[in-house]
């Protein structure tokens, strides 16, 4: 299911409502869309797994800064304003996820037309939600390192590999692209790309 590659069949039956093409030819489907969603899915995971390990690391490791307001970096309001942030960001991207995909299931369950203009609404839908939910996890795994200081950095924790993680799959299709695509969707009514990117 890579769209790096291609694949061919050879004696299968296609009926011509299970093909949507456009003026030009090129293809636009929801099977591509959704491995889209699968990617922005990882990322709202790894949000996910940021603010576990954050909560996990304030309660457990994490120590006051020394001229904190708090005892405890468990009680220190600047800690607990970064998990919140990592909290906020981690139920915003999981939310966006599950909003593009009622969207898949819209279309894949025919409660809307299957059809070109709606594939490729859907296909901005979702690029929308990775835009944002990759940005709002690349934020948080920023901020994790405000729960902890200089100590969360330890190689032995390894929390940098969600920052990594979330990079390497806001890096597999550029959000630019996708900013890009939904801008140009958005002002001038153009489809995005009809490829295994979007």
């Amino acid at each position: 299911m890579t769209a790096s590659g291609g694949t061919r069949f050879s004696d299968v039956q296609v009926h011509p409502d299970e093909v949507t093409t456009v003026s030009d030819g090129s293809h636009l489907g929801h099977g591509t869309t959704f491995l889209q969603l699968y990617l922005a899915a990882v990322t709202a995971g790894i949000a996910q797994r940021v603010l576990d390990d954050a909560v996990a690391y304030v309660r457990g490791k994490a120590r006051p800064a020394a001229h904190s307001l708090a005892d405890t970096a468990a009680r220190d309001p600047f800690v607990l304003q970064a998990v919140g942030d990592i909290a906020a960001d981690a139920a915003a991207a999981g939310a966006l996820v599950l909003s593009a995909a009622d969207a898949i299931d819209a279309v894949v369950d025919g409660e809307l037309q299957h059809d070109g203009q709606a594939l490729a609404d859907l296909a901005i839908t979702v690029a929308r939600a990775q835009v944002v939910a990759e940005r709002l996890t690349l934020s948080a795994a920023e901020r994790l390192f405000d729960t902890g200081g200089a100590s969360a950095t330890a190689r032995a924790l390894n929390l940098d590999r969600h920052w990594r993680n979330a990079r390497t799959v806001a890096s597999h299709n550029p959000l630019v692209y996708k900013a890009y695509a939904a801008g140009d969707y958005a002002v001038n009514g153009t489809w995005p790309p009809a490829n295994g990117y979007f």
